[in-house]
Formats: C-alpha cells, sequence, structure tokens
C-alpha cells in the first residue's frame, strides 16, 4: 500500500469476507516532495484498526518512500521471511472471495512443481471449460507464489539487466511476438522512466520458462485506473470476466503445460490494447498541439495556415465534455466525452448521449458518414463499442458494454432498439441484493465479477428492426434482418429474417448469401 487509503480499505473490506488467519500490511513511505502523500499514507497504516476479526496482524511501514519497484520487492520479501507461500494484492486490486479458495487449491496442487513460478487471480480470458490454465506470462493484479520462486528472483535481480541487454534475439519472444511491447516497458524501466518490478519479474519468469496458473474467469477487479496510481491513468480495468457464484467449483488439469487456446487468444487481446493505447496517444498528442494551437499569435499568412491546420488534424475529437461540440456535415451539439474517438464525417445529432463511465482511451470508435441518434454507454469496469462505416443508430436505442460490442458497416439500427453484452445484475438472488443495495446507496457495485458478460458481434448489412433486444454473447452474420420487437439470444445466420420472443429463424438466407429469401 502507499497513499490510497480508500481503495486499501475496499480490499481490506474484500479480505475480510474470508477472515484470512494471517494478514502482512505494508505500506510505502510518503515521497518527501509531495506533502500530500503524508494524510494518505497515514490512512493506509490507520486501516490495521479495520481488521477486527481474530487473526495474526503483522505490519511493515516505512518512514521513507522507496518507490513502486524498491517497496513492492521489499515488502514481498518481508513478507515470505515469514510464510513458504501466499498471495499479495496492491491497494487497487479487488479480489472475489473466492480468489483465495483458488490459490489455495493451486499451491496444494502444484505448489512443489518447479515449472509453476506464480498464480495469477486476475484472467486475461475466460476459459469456457472451467478448468484452470497455464500461460507463460506474468500478472501484477493480484497474484501469488512461494518462497523459493520469490527468494531465486531477488538473487537473480541484480543481473536481469545485463541478461536483457546481452539478449536482444530473446526480445521478439518476450513481447509475444509482437503482441505487446514488453521489451520498451523493460528499456523504459532500466531508464527510470518507470518504476516497476513487475517487468523485471516478467523477465525473470520467461528466462527461467516457467508458467502462471490463470483462473477460468477473472476473480480480481482492478480499481486503481482513476487518475490516482502513480502508472495507472483513468482507464478500463480490463476486468470484465463474471464468476456465477463464490462456491463454484473450478476443475484443474493433470500437469503444467501452457494452454495454446487461451494463450493465442490473449495475444489478440494484448495487440487490441496496444492498438487502443497507441490511440490514447495519438488524442493526447490532439490535446498538446491543440493547445498549441490556442497559444499561435501574430498574422502572418504562415500562422494562420498553421493555426487552420492543426485545428483541422483534430477532428478525430476528444473534447472534454464540459461543453458543446459541433461534429459533421449537419454541426449538430452534443456532449462528446473524453476518450471518445469519431471519424471526421460522423455525425453526432442532439439526441445522442454518450456515457463512457470506463473511460478507457478510444473504448468508443465510430466511422465515416455514421448517424449516432442514440445512447453509446461503457460500463465503469469495461466496455468498448465499435460502429463502423455508414450505419444508422436510432434515436432512444442503447447500445450498453461491459465486454465488447462491434458493429460492420452499413449498419442501419432503428429506434428504442437495446443492445447489452452484459447481464447488468448478478443472477444469484443473495448477491443481487448486495449489488442493489450498494448501487442505490451510492457506495458502487459490490459484485462486478458476479455480473455475466459475453460480446456481441454484428456484421455488415444488417437491419435491425425498432424495439428488438440484443443479449450478450451473441453473433449476428452478414446481411441479417432483425424484425421489430425480437429478443435476439442466439447467434443468427448471414441473411436470415429472426423474429419472435426469443427470436427464430422464419426466412433462411439464399444459398449464395448475397440476400434474403423471398
Amino acid at each position: 500500500m502507499f497513499n490510497r487509503s480508500d481503495h486499501a480499505e475496499r480490499v481490506i473490506a474484500a479480505v475480510a469476507r474470508v477472515k484470512p488467519k494471517q494478514i502482512f500490511l505494508a505500506v510505502d513511505g510518503p515521497r518527501a516532495e509531495v506533502p500530500s502523500d503524508r494524510a494518505g499514507v497515514e490512512g493506509c497504516r490507520a486501516l490495521v484498526s479495520v481488521i477486527d476479526w481474530e487473526c495474526e496482524v503483522k505490519t511493515r511501514f516505512r518512514e521513507e518512500n522507496m518507490g513502486c519497484r524498491g517497496g513492492m520487492i521489499d515488502a514481498v520479501s518481508w513478507f515470505f521471511d515469514h510464510v513458504e507461500s501466499g498471495v499479495i494484492l496492491e491497494d487497487d486490486c479487488l479480489p472475489h472471495e473466492s480468489f483465495f479458495t483458488y490459490a489455495s487449491a493451486v499451491f496444494s496442487a502444484f505448489g512443489d512443481d518447479p515449472r509453476l513460478m506464480q498464480l495469477s487471480g486476475y484472467g486475461h480470458v475466460k476459459n469456457p471449460t472451467g478448468r484452470v490454465y497455464f500461460l507463460p506470462l506474468t500478472s501484477s493484479w493480484g497474484w501469488g507464489t512461494t518462497r523459493r520462486v520469490w527468494r531465486e528472483f531477488v538473487r537473480l535481480r541484480e543481473g536481469i539487466v545485463e541478461d536483457f541487454e546481452k539478449h536482444p534475439e530473446l526480445h521478439a519472444s518476450f513481447d509475444l511476438d509482437g503482441s505487446y511491447p514488453y521489451s520498451e516497458m523493460f528499456v523504459r524501466n532500466v531508464q527510470g522512466k518507470v518504476s516497476s518490478w513487475a517487468i523485471l519479474f516478467y523477465w525473470f519468469v520467461f528466462r527461467s520458462e516457467g508458467l502462471v496458473a490463470y483462473p477460468p474467469q477473472s476473480l480480481i477487479r482492478n480499481i486503481g485506473f482513476d487518475g490516482t496510481g502513480t502508472h495507472g491513468n483513468a482507464r478500463s480495468d480490463g476486468a470484465t470476466d463474471s464468476v456465477s457464484s463464490a462456491e463454484r467449483v473450478m476443475e484443474f488439469p493433470s500437469d503444467i503445460i501452457p494452454d495454446e487456446e487461451r494463450f493465442a487468444e490473449v495475444r489478440r487481446n494484448l495487440k487490441r490494447t496496444r492498438k487502443q493505447e497507441a490511440r490514447a496517444a495519438e488524442v493526447e498528442t490532439g490535446k498538446r498541439v491543440k493547445r498549441t494551437a490556442g497559444r499561435l499569435k501574430g498574422s502572418s499568412f504562415f500562422d494562420k495556415i498553421l493555426k487552420r491546420l492543426v485545428r483541422r488534424g483534430l477532428r478525430l475529437i476528444e473534447a472534454d465534455g464540459k461543453e458543446s461540440v459541433r461534429v459533421g456535415k449537419k454541426k449538430e451539439k452534443a456532449l462528446v466525452p473524453e476518450g471518445v474517438l469519431l471519424s471526421d464525417s460522423a455525425v453526432i445529432h442532439e439526441s445522442a448521449v454518450f456515457r463512457h463511465l470506463s473511460k478507457a482511451p478510444g473504448a468508443i470508435r465510430l466511422g465515416d458518414f455514421t448517424h449516432l441518434r442514440g445512447e453509446l454507454l461503457t460500463y465503469w469496469n469495461g466496455g468498448e463499442i465499435e460502429i463502423g462505416s455508414n450505419c444508422y443508430i436510432g434515436e432512444g436505442t442503447r447500445i450498453w458494454s461491459q465486454a465488447s460490442i462491434r458493429i460492420g458497416n452499413d449498419v442501419l439500427i432503428s429506434h428504442l432498439v437495446d443492445i447489452h453484452d452484459t447481464d447488468g445484475h448478478p443472477i444469484d438472488a443473495a448477491d443481487r441484493v448486495l449489488d442493489g443495495r450498494s448501487i442505490l446507496q451510492g457506495k458502487g457495485y459490490l459484485t462486478p465479477t458476479k455480473t455475466a458478460s459475453a460480446p456481441i458481434e454484428i456484421g455488415d448489412l444488417v437491419w435491425i428492426g425498432f424495439k428488438a433486444s440484443i443479449l450478450k454473447g451473441v453473433r449476428i452474420g452478414e446481411g441479417a434482418i432483425i424484425a421489430a420487437g425480437s429478443v435476439v439470444t442466439r447467434d443468427v445466420p448471414a441473411f436470415a429474417i429472426v423474429a419472435g420472443n426469443p427470436a427464430v429463424v422464419v426466412r433462411e438466407g439464399d444459398k449464395c448469401g448475397r440476400k434474403n429469401s423471398e
């Protein structure tokens, strides 16, 4: 922990549900150059008092700040001076209660196997088989390891940078064949531009040819991407996977081997994340250019042309959400929040609503000549909406995402249509009561990992009639027609016409696949 006592208190409240017999509380010291750190650090230290169940509590409160890398390595090393194995939760990693039983089961089954070097509570992807799976990729969002592994990492730590620099031929594999720039992160860490223990640990596991256990569904939600973290900004936690019940029984494979299918899916997701971050960087560059344009002075011909070019280059609008902006040829007004990317020719009508709660950069994207009259929403804990070119979204239509919704080109969506990739609330009644009360009382969602979600894909040329509903996990094939009032709960074939509740195929597409049958 460091200076975010509000976050840390939520994590301790989640831990309190399982009442572990031992708790180790480490708090880094305040930074001398940041006077406001002191109050936050003291707040974290005071959280010892909220641990009110019978257990052994040990504390390590640093007086001086050691930073993200040094402080974490120091705290975990102290932790493993007292235990053989255990789990580590930073102040922004909110665990589901079944995280602890999962971790215990992994240690029991594989803790002595030298190939297992870490377990992760955060799941990059779901495993539909319900099995724990293994990847050659580490995690820092709710994790665990053994004294054996950690002490070997600490012993080799001083030589890790030299080893990385000696083996540039391994960097491509370290980056998962171009899926994500981990090598660049490593270099930035060495240069002091970031302070991270996790990238060093990943290289250690990578060079050791070790594996990491992952749960079939994510058991950790990162609550730190609200702008309060040292490295995090206001964006999605990425953890939208769901757990149906705290008593869910996980299956374990008989051996520790990489799950190639899951690994391929993780690499695809990381590539998408990399693209989103690149878009976010472009947006931030646009902000800086906009500020520069506002400062341009003088009446020279060059100054006037430069100013005009700068402003025209910002047509991928990334507004501050506090004032009306005009978009597209019709110049209608709409509030476009931070993180929304619009084509220069997209048209946002006055009835349009953006509710970008996750604030993830580039998580809402609209293509060329697409008209929006409805509402687009990403949940605070995730979601992505991508709408292609030449699409129409009718008034009163709600497209709400916690996982991802992808809409192709030339798609017509009528008014009052609902497209939701999540159940919105837990299925279990007891969990739903806790969740509902927490929301109504202004405390936020308590059980995000218990809310099921699954991606929706809508192909090119689809037509969705008014008051239709598209539910989670559905894929609608190219050219399909969804009749008015239909409730779509399963995949729709290309060029088929479906109707009813639940929707069923009433006309199949022709064999050529290019038109709806008469």
